[in-house]
């Protein structure tokens, strides 16, 4: 589950899945194949929805993830096949859809019902949230407390959190101010970041508009498809603005908790960092940062950190939907970075103090 995948890894998952889809696109398209059987349909569709499925769990998913993530390469595949493999051939085994609807209809049971053990515990939930609220300033940080105070930690849980902070900032955060104080440090005045999601927001609309027309000309529910995927990703850009607004970073009596917007956050206590340090070197190399937590938004010019606090021994940071990295170095920027410099090594030095 916490083993990073490195490009090699990615690279070599990418070359075999695009040999198995394009020797398929081959088959159906150059003419010196003609004619060619009906159970050549059944060939591919055992390429899309069997071997991509196993080779992306061999590569990708095994001792990292939870074997759940193999039933969306499965209906991705599914779903690459039916616009590959004419309907002629494809009408030859009607069975297939059946057999994968009955399948993603079992995994959709019981992603519900892992929501109803949910729901039930709600109440639970709402009275841990108002707890924890009055203690962390921001939504993410204190639904994440209150949740996993009820509800014990698995893959539905994770993606449900994320789903509940992307809609709760895109939608019901407008109103809420940013909490001020000598504990919490903003780090996006300084930057662009804002100006960055404004711009992708505005090119995804453009996008929308501009290619739904031609699209639903081709091939209508490509169309919707990516309609449907542009709206969503209009609205996580919405919601990682007000969470890169929202959240603060805090320093509490015990932990420095580093929530940057959405996608990635580190809670670490004063006594497990060995220091903090000025950062004049450069942007750290590929190698470098799979071991290092960036605190920093993106932005049009990536530029190197400003402070690096080094860890004593290795931790796991989490990212969107749950997904964990191991790092033993942060990098991060502050607006205010002379106080943030000196609150944190004040903490430090005083809980080396307390036990020494």
């Amino acid at each position: 589950m916490n083993q990073a995948i490195t490009q090699k890894r990615w690279l070599i998952w990418l070359a075999i899945t695009s040999l198995i889809v394009l020797s398929n696109i081959l088959v159906y398209t150059l003419p010196i194949m003609s004619p060619l059987p009906s159970r050549v349909a059944l060939g591919s569709m055992f390429d899309f929805i069997l071997t991509i499925p196993i080779v992306t769990y061999i590569i990708i998913i095994r001792k990292r993830y939870s074997l759940k993530y193999i039933f969306p390469v499965i209906l991705a595949g599914y779903v690459a096949a039916r616009f590959i493999i004419p309907d002629p051939y494809f009408e030859s085994y009607p069975f297939i859809t059946y057999l994968l609807v009955a399948g993603e209809i079992a995994f959709l049971c019981l992603e519900l019902y892992l929501f109803y053990k949910i729901a039930r515990k709600l109440p639970a939930i709402f009275c841990s949230y108002k707890k924890y609220r009055n203690v962390y300033p921001s939504f993410s940080y204190a639904i994440e407390k209150a949740v996993y105070h009820s509800v014990s930690k698995s893959v539905g849980v994770n993606v449900f959190l994320s789903e509940c902070k992307l809609f709760y900032y895109a939608l019901f955060s407008w109103r809420k101010k940013v909490r001020t104080g000598s504990e919490v440090f903003t780090y996006h005045k300084k930057t662009g970041a804002i100006a960055f999601y404004i711009m992708l927001i505005h090119a995804t609309l453009i996008e929308s508009i501009g290619f739904h027309y031609f699209l639903h000309q081709w091939n209508p529910v490509v169309a919707w498809i990516l309609l449907i995927l542009n709206i969503y990703a209009v609205i996580f850009f919405l919601a990682e603005i007000q969470a890169i607004r929202l959240c603060p970073y805090v320093v509490t009596d015990k932990e420095l908790i580093l929530q940057v917007g959405l996608t990635k956050q580190l809670v670490v206590s004063f006594c497990d960092i060995e220091s903090i340090h000025h950062n004049k070197g450069a942007l750290p190399s590929k190698s470098e940062q799979k071991q290092i937590f960036d605190a920093s938004v993106n932005e049009f010019m990536k530029e190197p950190a400003k402070l690096e606090i080094v860890l004593v021994k290795p931790m796991r940071a989490t990212m969107f939907y749950g997904f964990q990295k191991t790092v033993t170095k942060v990098h991060i920027n502050v607006d205010d970075e002379g106080a943030f410099y000196d609150t944190v090594m004040n903490k430090v030095q005083e809980r080396n103090s307390h036990h020494s």
